[in-house]
């Protein structure tokens, strides 16, 4: 960590989430001499993929797809001496999800999520007087997961909130996607249904982010507990204001959501693109209860939904976590906030007497106002669109994360966001 007027850097990287670090550690393979910065606001690195509790153990809440798990096994293997992400996190074929249902506990395989069985078990049986509409939203979807073939065209009749089929799915997504379905871009729909089934990669990933992160002294450095308070670019150079003094640099990669950068990168800067995707549109916030397992349960599925509260819970050997998903300016609201946390702790109720053998304790409330980034909407869809290359006009200046891009699957953002930063910056600037 600096204390003191710093300059001479090549590159900042500002957010030191899963995104942050893939691009520090692809730029220092590809330009090692290049003295590079990557500074994170919190005491830990990994963002999402590595959130602390109370109890300070890294625990993942939420998984990462199979394109984004293999891209940071490629990045791990620039270094031949590195092992392979597997040996740190094995790659599961199955993930079983757990469903609440009334009183009963159903048990099924995540890539049957959107089966006929679970849309009639949450939409009750209502649902058979509808079910020839739901087939024209389900069936493609269905035949494109299961065989694997190309992505259908998908129905384009509009969604109703009345229709009890329709609030089955819009139930499923918000509860396994954190999305509501209302509003949805109709061409998305196959995409973000099958995104929807695919199983999600958890572990412990800190032995992994050590090997990606080479040792202090070298030509990049790690500042955790660094808040950029500004950022402006002065006479060719960016000059970041931070709470342990300035940083100079020739280049700059935000590795934040455009939400996050609004804050302090000067508005003269931000693409105007980009400036509609931080104005116009928001993210999903996520509300979380966690606690410390003291007894673990053996029969308690790594993942289980609770439709009844709209409550998602996430389990590990040591920490149980139940969240869920509200809208951004809902989450602003501190009584809204409040009955998030209710539902929360009457999941818990509910998980408790379902597996007593299970035993936790030390709960820990938390707030994340940006726990997905994907659009809903068919506006905030548009405006996506329109970010079709992450490499903008000026050399000195990239933004990487999962909320640049118009892909379904934000971990594709992230990918394609990671490489454009680095191509851009480890070419020699010229101003």
């Amino acid at each position: 960590m600096f204390h003191s007027t710093q300059s001479g850097f090549d590159c900042v990287i500002v957010g030191a989430g899963i995104s942050g670090i893939l691009t520090a550690a692809r730029l220092h393979q590809a330009t090692p001499s290049r003295k590079i910065l990557l500074v994170e606001k919190e005491s830990h690195i990994g963002g999402r993929i590595t959130a602390r509790s109370l109890h300070q153990r890294l625990f993942p809440i939420f998984g990462v797809t199979a394109p984004l798990f293999q891209f940071v096994n490629q990045t791990l293997r620039l270094d031949p001496e590195n092992p392979d992400l597997e040996s740190f996190i094995p790659l599961p074929q199955e993930e079983e999800v757990g469903f609440f249902c009334g009183g009963d506990l159903y048990r099924l395989s995540r890539k049957r999520l959107l089966h006929e069985s679970v849309l009639k078990m949450l939409a009750g049986p209502q649902v058979a007087r509808q079910w020839d509409e739901l087939q024209t939203l389900w069936q493609p979807v269905e035949k494109e997961v299961t065989e694997g073939e190309s992505a259908p065209a998908g129905s384009k009749k509009k969604l109703n909130e009345k229709n009890r089929a329709h609030q089955a799915l819009h139930v499923l997504f918000q509860l396994a996607d954190s999305a509501s379905i209302w509003g949805l871009a109709e061409e998305t729909w196959p995409a973000r249904a099958q995104a929807l089934c695919e199983i999600r990669i958890r572990g412990n990933w800190e032995p992994a982010l050590q090997q990606l992160l080479p040792a202090e002294g070298g030509s990049l450095q790690v500042s955790p507990n660094t808040h950029v308070l500004g950022a402006k670019r002065k006479d060719g150079k960016w000059i970041l204001s931070t709470n342990h003094g300035p940083i100079e640099s020739q280049g700059l990669i935000v590795a934040q959501s455009p939400w996050q950068a609004l804050e302090w990168l000067d508005r003269d800067e931000f693409p105007s693109t980009l400036f509609q995707r931080a104005s116009k549109t928001q993210p999903v916030s996520t509300v979380l209860l966690s606690e410390k397992i003291t007894r673990m349960d053996s029969s308690l599925p790594s993942l289980l939904f609770i439709p009844a509260q709209a409550a998602s819970v996430v389990s590990s050997e040591t920490e149980l976590v139940f969240y869920t998903h509200i809208e951004y300016e809902t989450s602003l609201d501190a009584p809204s906030v409040v009955k998030a946390i209710r539902r929360l702790r009457r999941a818990r109720e509910k998980v408790r007497q379902k597996f007593p053998n299970l035993l936790s304790e030390g709960e820990y409330v938390a707030l994340r106002t940006i726990g997905s980034t994907a659009p809903h909407r068919l506006a905030e869809k548009r405006i996506c669109e329109k970010i079709k290359e992450t490499v903008f006009p000026k050399q000195s200046l990239a933004f990487c994360g999962d909320a640049y891009g118009d892909a379904d699957n934000p971990d594709e953002n992230l990918i394609r966001s990671v490489l454009a930063a680095v191509a851009l910056q480890a070419t020699p600037l010229s101003f």
